[in-house]
């Protein structure tokens, strides 16, 4: 639909200024356009272009700037899947992926200060745990980064040796595991500390397994949860 609008002003006839609109209006070139309230852009077809003449859904030539938003990765609320923002806190993008916020980038996410997963307790007996690190990981976790501490000791005058290893492992029954520590000590040793660091691959389920073995740190230790990989 064409619309011819005619404005006359004060002078009778002294001028005419003739403004041609089309429906749906505006439609036009204009060089500064305000919305005060709520606006929508190519609802139905095309694209939003910013900055150059190149077709797309959403173009920016040159730079796109987010303000930045407080709080950490975990402390971001609201917001839907797809959502997109940056942190001032976090140094960095986050994004909702439909049921919590992560870091948009594969670098290592650390635990300030690191999470506690298990207490080593004093005994020479192996010992093992199945654990789940869904409440402290996201989906999408291809690895993550654990460190142990634990001592041990030997009664005095003694002769055997005494050795443990911490070993890593998606499961159980895995045949791949890997050594996140390891730890002897002979004769009068007393109060032998070790430690050690690792990064280890995790899979959909977010559950690890960790076996001490063949025997345990007698003056106890403790496994956390330093960071992770996405």
């Amino acid at each position: 639909m064409l619309i011819g609008m005619f404005v006359f002003t004060s002078f009778a006839y002294a001028g005419k200024v003739e403004l041609t609109t089309y429906y749906p209006a505006p439609y036009g070139e204009y060089k500064n356009l305000n919305a005060t309230e709520d606006a929508s852009f190519a609802t139905t077809s095309g694209g939003v272009i910013i900055g150059t003449t190149e077709p797309a859904n959403l173009e920016v030539d040159n730079t796109l700037t987010l303000r930045s938003v407080p709080g950490a990765v975990g402390d971001q609320m609201g917001g839907s899947e797809g959502a997109l923002r940056y942190s001032a806190t976090a140094k960095g993008f986050v994004y909702n992926n439909g049921s919590e916020w992560v870091p948009l980038h594969g670098g290592p996410v650390f635990f300030d200060p690191p999470e506690l997963l298990i207490t080593i307790p004093n005994s020479q007996s192996a010992q093992a745990w199945s654990l789940n690190l869904s409440q402290f990981i996201p989906i999408g976790t291809t690895a993550i980064i654990l460190e142990a501490e634990a001592a041990m000791d030997l009664p005095d005058g003694g002769a055997a040796a005494n050795s443990a290893r911490i070993l890593v492992s998606l499961t159980s029954s895995s045949s791949t595991k890997y050594l996140l520590l390891r730890g002897s000590s002979r004769g009068s040793a007393d109060g032998v500390a070790f430690g050690g660091q690792g990064t280890f691959p995790v899979d959909g389920t977010r559950s690890i397994y960790i076996k001490i073995a063949p025997k345990s740190f007698n003056e106890g230790g403790a496994v956390r949860l330093v960071g992770y990989y996405r």
